[in-house]
């Protein structure tokens, strides 16, 4: 008989580990350059002053962009030290992309429409 924590454990090895390091370092990347692109396009590229449907489009895409990254260092940190606890760095690795994705739509609608 297994129990939950038999059930849900994955055993990962070296080379899967090191991929996954550098899976979230890249993701931390990517957030850090598409917060500086978010800051760039709106200082440069939108008409000022900026309307406030706007003002909340560039919140909420800077908002998901911190999350993602915030969530990517969090599973970095959980990957490296406890990685008998899948279930909680895997959550947080799909959260991530999921925050960065909703980054880019939302930065795809203020260039839309901007």
């Amino acid at each position: 008989m297994t129990t939950d924590s038999e059930k849900y454990s994955h055993p990962i090895d070296s080379e899967q580990k090191k991929n996954l390091i550098d899976l979230f370092k890249h993701q931390m990347t990517l957030c850090t350059a598409s917060i500086i692109f978010t800051m760039a396009i709106v200082g440069n590229f939108l008409p000022q002053p900026l309307s406030d449907a706007m003002k909340i489009f560039i919140g909420l895409s800077l908002l998901f962009f911190l999350f993602s990254l915030v969530l990517a260092f969090s599973s970095l940190v959980d990957l490296i030290t406890v990685i008998e606890n899948y279930r909680k760095w895997n959550f947080w690795m799909y959260m991530s992309f999921c925050c960065f994705v909703l980054g880019i739509l939302v930065i795809g609608l203020i260039i839309l429409f901007g």
